[in-house]
């Protein structure tokens, strides 16, 4: 029996390191970071979402309309790919846990890394999604943080493209302090 118990304890533990192996940590990128790194900062709405593949990989081309540029270019719509899907002709859909797929319909602000081989994708794999809602009581459209989701803290769509505004600044005149201390 004792013996019996070891090999189990031996097995199960194996299992739990190879699954180890196979997970990835996804480190919180807070609001702020992510408005410094992004390569394209939009409000929009999604038109549409297709099931397509990219490197092999099933994923969600989901195209925006876009509202309002916050920072960097874009034209008036773009390609957002999000990991999972349906591969084509396949019966059964993959879906990424802590993925938070954008509907049809959807208002969202989206932080974004332009890909190589074109297209967008979302800062910290969903870190930069953020759903758009508006305020029944005065119309104002609002934004969910994350940075503390436990006390359900939101900011105005405004005051968030203020703060982005904010940071990417910061972060150009710091660049440009850098750059004349150089010999």
């Amino acid at each position: 029996m004792k013996r019996q118990y070891i090999y189990f304890a031996f097995i199960f533990s194996a299992l739990l390191i190879a699954a180890s192996a196979l997970a990835t940590t996804l480190v919180r990128a807070p609001f702020n970071e992510q408005a410094a790194s992004a390569d394209l900062v939009v409000v929009g709405k999604a038109v549409r979402v297709e099931n397509t593949e990219r490197s092999g990989f099933p994923c969600h081309r989901v195209v925006i309309s876009v509202e309002e540029v916050v920072a960097g270019a874009a034209p008036g719509q773009i390609e957002v790919y999000q990991p999972g899907g349906r591969r084509m002709g396949a019966a059964h859909e993959t879906l990424v846990v802590g993925v938070r797929y954008i509907r049809p319909g959807d208002e969202v602000l989206l932080f974004l890394k332009a890909l190589p081989e074109g297209g967008y994708e979302i800062i910290g794999l969903n870190q930069g999604h953020y759903p758009v809602v508006v305020e029944p009581q005065t119309g104002r459209k609002l934004i969910q943080l994350r940075e503390n989701p436990d006390h359900g803290a939101v900011m105005t769509l405004e005051g968030a493209k203020h703060r982005i505004h904010a940071v990417r600044a910061n972060r150009a005149a710091g660049a440009g302090k850098a750059e004349e201390k150089k010999p």
